[in-house]
C-alpha cells in the first residue's frame, strides 16, 4: 500500500509532505540572548531620547521664568523682589517690589499668564502646584510636605499654612541672590513691617534678588548677558518628595527662603543622594545645568564652568571681565 501510494503520488505530480524538524531549546535560547542584547544596546539610547526631551522641557521652563522676570522689569521697572522672609507668604493686596512679603516666584505669577493663581489668598496659593516650576527630570509639579517649618509649631505671618500637616508647592529653580550669601531669614513682624524695622541689611549684597529688593537694570553694571538671573538648584536626590531639606521645605511663595535663591560662591554640582547643600545651583541632568541670563537668554553650564567664572556670573557689579560660559 506504501509503494502504490508512492506511485500515485508521482503520477499526480505530487511530493510527499517534508519533515520539518524541532524548533530546540538550545536555539531558542540563542533568539532569546540575541533579543536581550538588542534590548541592552537600544535602552541607553531610548533614556538618552528621554532625557534629551526632559532637559529640552527644563530649559523651556528657565527660558518662561526668565521671560517673566525680564516682563516684570519693563513693567515695573525692577527685577522681581526677594520678599520679606520665609515668614511671609505672597500676598496679592501689596503689589510687587518692596512692599511684596512674598517671594520672586510669586512676584512674576502675572507674567506668566498666572494672574489669577497671584489672586488667590496666601493658603491657596501656596497649596497649588504650578508646572513650569518643576523640572521633569527631577519631579512633578506636585505638593510636598512642611516637616520642618511644620515641627516649630509656627505659622505663615500672613497665613496659616505651611503647618506639620500642610502640604505645599516647590520651585527647583533658584533667582541669582548674588556671589556672596546674605541671609535675610523669617522676617519681620507685622507692626515692625509696617514702621520699616526688623530688615536685615541687604547692602552687600549683590546679586539680582534680596529681602526687599529693586535691582533696576542700570544696576547691572557688569552686563545683562554676563549676570546670571534665574537657575536650577541643587537638591538632595533622597529629599525630592520629603521637605527635609532647608533647600526645599517651604511653599516657593515664601518671601525669601534657600528654595527660591541661590548664591555663586560655591560652585554647581549634579544632585548627589545623602549631600545636602542649601546654597548652590545644580540639578538633576548629567554634565550640567539649565541657567538664564539677566537679558532673558538661556544656556546649559556644565558642572566643570571654573569656580571663580561661576561665582563672577552672580555678582551685578563686581567689574571683571569673565570667560565665554555655558553652550
Amino acid at each position: 500500500m506504501v509503494l502504490s501510494s508512492r506511485i500515485a503520488r508521482r503520477r499526480i505530480g505530487l511530493r510527499p509532505p517534508l519533515q520539518r524538524p524541532a524548533f530546540t531549546l538550545v536555539e531558542l535560547m540563542v533568539v532569546v540572548a540575541i533579543i536581550a542584547v538588542i534590548v541592552a544596546l537600544l535602552l541607553p539610547a531610548v533614556q538618552a531620547a528621554r532625557e534629551s526631551a526632559r532637559r529640552t522641557s527644563c530649559g523651556n521652563n528657565v527660558r518662561q521664568l526668565a521671560l517673566g522676570c525680564q516682563q516684570h522689569l519693563e513693567q515695573q521697572g525692577i527685577f522681581p523682589s526677594g520678599g520679606w522672609g520665609w515668614g511671609w507668604a505672597g500676598d496679592p493686596d501689596r503689589g510687587l517690589g518692596a512692599s511684596q512679603p512674598g517671594s520672586w516666584a510669586y512676584g512674576i505669577l502675572p507674567s506668566i499668564e498666572q494672574s489669577s493663581l497671584f489672586a488667590l489668598p496666601a493658603d491657596a496659593a501656596c497649596t497649588t502646584p504650578v508646572p513650569v516650576f518643576a523640572c521633569p527630570t527631577r519631579r512633578s509639579a506636585t505638593l510636598h510636605p512642611t516637616p520642618i517649618y511644620g515641627s516649630t509649631g509656627e505659622t505663615m505671618r500672613n497665613a496659616t499654612t505651611p503647618t506639620a500637616s500642610t502640604l505645599t508647592n516647590r520651585s527647583d529653580y533658584k533667582m541669582n541672590g548674588g556671589s556672596v550669601d546674605v541671609i535675610w531669614g523669617v522676617g519681620p513682624t507685622l507692626a515692625d513691617a509696617t514702621a520699616g524695622n526688623g530688615f536685615a541689611n541687604m547692602s552687600t549684597t549683590n546679586g539680582l534678588v534680596a529681602q526687599r529688593s529693586e535691582i533696576r537694570a542700570a544696576h547691572v553694571r557688569d552686563g545683562m548677558t554676563n549676570t546670571y538671573l534665574v537657575g536650577e538648584k541643587y537638591l538632595d536626590p533622597a529629599n525630592y518628595a520629603t521637605g527635609l531639606e532647608r533647600s526645599d521645605d517651604h511653599s516657593m511663595f515664601v518671601g525669601g527662603d534657600f528654595g527660591t535663591v541661590g548664591w555663586t560662591h560655591l560652585p554647581p554640582a549634579q544632585d548627589v543622594r545623602g549631600e545636602q547643600n542649601i546654597a548652590r545651583f545644580g540639578s538633576a541632568h548629567v554634565g550640567g545645568f539649565m541657567m538664564a541670563m539677566a537679558d532673558g537668554s538661556t544656556i546649559f553650564i556644565g558642572y566643570d564652568i571654573d569656580a571663580t567664572a561661576h561665582r563672577l556670573r552672580g555678582s551685578r557689579n563686581d567689574g571683571q571681565a569673565t570667560p565665554a560660559i555655558g553652550q
